[in-house]
């Protein structure tokens, strides 16, 4: 009964406890340099430990959430779902998400394949990953039977036959070399060679120090009269003068004989040198920078985020790709796998500094792509709460998509501008009196006119209050209506000379009227003239703010400043452009000034870069840590000083 027990055991018990004596045994490979490597005795090299440390512990502490897609596009985390919380929180119940990935990473970097097995409640849902040593799946262990991928698995104490676990129930990711697509190669076993090589250098050093930091010695020409003195006088030699605490105490010698020096010296024979070399080399099997893995020698401050970067890019994320197709594969319903999908977060591995971040994130907020809590999320930062009115529903401030016009709602944006009102109801015609003739009756007619452009003026002017965006084409409106208005004042100056003569006691007259159009066409255009002058200053303002604010930054480090300055200032010429030209185009109409909007902006600007740059250059001449404040006290006063432009 017992034997039959055996074979049907749960397969979740293949996988060794964490104190088995499985995971303690060894079977070194001797390599050239004579020193035995696996993939046990490799850890006692540091460039293995930390370039090992480095894969797996960043993929075990980065985010690895399961994402449902969303019917119009993008995609939510599935927090919900089973295979999340097994990917995301806890694979099985002796260690959580990060110590399991870690583990797996280790293995399938150094092993070749890492291996777990999924087991399934008795309705088929996925109950825990189960993680196997890869020691107990040897390669030979892997066969294909009747089309399909079978695992064979030791058992931990290697007594009795292996289990047979199937595709479906075995988590496999292998490394990302490898033959067949199947097993993969491991570090270890590839570059054995190389860190035995590796291994031996430090031997020798230790060695070397243990003795004096000496090269090995030979004694010519000395006699010993027996055997027996021969060994005592080795014997003495090693007692006196082995040991680093023994370096440097005198040596005594048999008559007549010679210290010869065998092989080199460890400076002669370039120790250090070889040392570096090794530890790039190594580094260069794992596919991790070595000033990851702690060698600074080529990494300077001006290349190590880049260097950064790249090692998510062009290393890391390969494993991790594995990971989550393997994820896609094996643990989602076909149904699911339409829907979800597995995905680690690396953003906040490729965040760059704090200048190039916010740099960033202007630009995604200001083209609409981020909203404020978007970007607060990004940056680790709590949401804004507060709410506001649009088109009649309270909305969240943070959650609202902006872009540059006037740091309008997207929404807004998107409508185009507002449909010009409907042109008031003319007023009802009186009859005429008995006693006023027909030219009379027309100039009370040109009177009402006049009245209602100037009530149709009067709301082109709350148009405009009500939405800056739109105040190029009231302008264009405005000059139209004043016109008609002066072909009016010629129509009614005429009919005065005729009503003059046939009616003396007109209370308006005819030039009245024209000063009063005069003085409402002059109060309108600089009405005009205002509103564009303020939207253009808030223009000014939020440029000088984005200006000031990198320029701060800059500041921050002064190793080429200046250079870093020129090329921001080569960006910042675009953004000017591109911000200025509609609010000077709408200036220059209302000052009634005919020059070119893009060539007066590109003018302004080049005049504005030029003062900038001369300004801060002139602090630049200044030790490196008293460069911020003296950016700080430049650049004080640009608000009061420069925000404007003069038309």
């Amino acid at each position: 009964m017992s034997l039959l027990m055996s074979f049907f055991e749960r397969t979740a018990e293949l996988s060794p406890s964490p104190s088995d004596d499985f995971y303690y045994q060894s079977l070194p490979i001797r390599t050239a340099a004579g020193v035995r490597v696996d993939e046990t005795t490799a850890f006692n090299y540091s460039v293995c430990w930390a370039a090992t440390r480095l894969l797996a512990g960043t993929s075990g502490w980065l985010p690895f959430n399961l994402y449902k897609r969303l019917p119009g596009g993008g995609a939510n985390i599935d927090s919900n779902h089973r295979v999340h919380r097994l990917i995301h929180d806890q694979p099985n119940a002796d260690m959580g998400a990060m110590m399991f990935r870690a583990r797996g990473v280790n293995h399938q970097v150094n092993w070749g394949n890492t291996y777990s097995e999924i087991v399934k409640t008795n309705g088929g849902m996925i109950e825990s990953l189960e993680p196997i040593h890869p020691r107990r799946v040897p390669p030979q262990n892997i066969r294909r039977e009747n089309g399909r991928i079978v695992y064979y698995v030791e058992r931990p104490d290697g007594i009795g036959r292996p289990q047979k676990l199937t595709q479906e129930f075995m988590f496999h990711v292998p490394s990302i070399i490898s033959e067949d697509g199947i097993i993969g190669r491991g570090v270890i076993t590839n570059a054995r060679e190389s860190i035995g090589k590796a291994i031996g250098t430090q031997k020798r050093g230790s060695s070397a120090i243990n003795h004096g930091g000496a090269p090995p010695l030979a004694l010519k020409n000395a006699s010993f009269k027996t055997k027996e003195d021969k060994d005592e006088f080795r014997r003495q030699i090693n007692e006196v003068h082995g040991g680093p605490e023994n370096a440097g105490k005198w040596l005594l010698l048999p008559k007549d004989s010679e210290v010869q020096m065998l092989g080199f010296s460890l400076e002669d024979s370039q120790f250090i040198e070889s040392e570096q070399f090794d530890i790039e080399e190594i580094a260069r099997w794992y596919g991790v920078p070595p000033h990851l893995v702690g060698h600074l020698l080529r990494a300077t401050f001006n290349n190590i985020e880049e260097l950064g970067i790249s090692f998510v890019k062009y290393s890391l994320i390969q494993w991790l790709k594995l990971w989550e197709q393997e994820v896609w594969r094996k643990l989602l319903m076909p149904e699911e796998q339409k829907t979800h999908y597995a995905k680690f977060v690396v953003d906040a591995l490729e965040r760059g500094n704090l200048a190039s971040r916010t740099e960033a994130g202007v630009k995604k907020f200001f083209n609409g792509l981020w909203t404020l809590n978007d970007w607060a999320s990004q940056e680790d930062m709590n949401p804004i709460s507060e709410t506001a009115t649009v088109d009649g529903k309270e909305v969240s401030l943070g959650d609202m998509h902006f872009v540059q016009q006037a740091m309008i709602p997207l929404a807004m944006a998107a409508k185009g501008p507002p449909e010009p009102a409907a042109p008031s109801e003319p007023p009802p015609k009186e009859e005429p009196k008995p006693e006023e003739d027909g030219n009379l009756q027309a100039v009370r007619q040109d009177i009402a006119a006049v009245s209602g452009s100037a009530t149709a003026l009067a709301l082109s002017v709350e148009r405009i209050v009500a939405s800056l965006g739109t105040l190029q084409d009231d302008v264009s409106h405005a000059r139209s209506e004043q016109q008609t208005i002066s072909i009016n004042v010629q129509e009614i100056a005429a009919a005065q000379a005729v009503a003059t003569t046939s009616q003396e006691g007109l209370s308006l007259t005819v030039a009245q009227l024209a000063t009063r159009h005069e003085e409402t066409a002059t109060a309108s255009q600089a009405m005009h003239k205002s509103l564009a002058g303020t939207m253009l200053r808030d223009v000014l303002a939020r440029l000088l703010s984005v200006e000031l604010h990198n320029v701060k930054n800059l500041a921050q480090s002064a190793s080429m400043f200046d250079q870093r300055l020129a090329a921001f200032y080569d960006k910042h010429r675009k953004t000017m452009e591109t911000a200025l030209l509609s609010p000077v185009s709408v200036a220059l109409l209302a000052s009634g000034r005919g020059d070119e909007p893009a060539a007066f902006v590109r003018g302004h600007i080049d005049g504005h870069v030029a003062d900038s740059l001369r300004q801060l250059l002139a602090v630049c001449d200044c030790q490196a840590e008293e460069l911020p404040g003296k950016v700080e006290e430049c650049v004080s006063k640009w608000h009061e000083e420069r925000a404007t432009v003069q038309l």
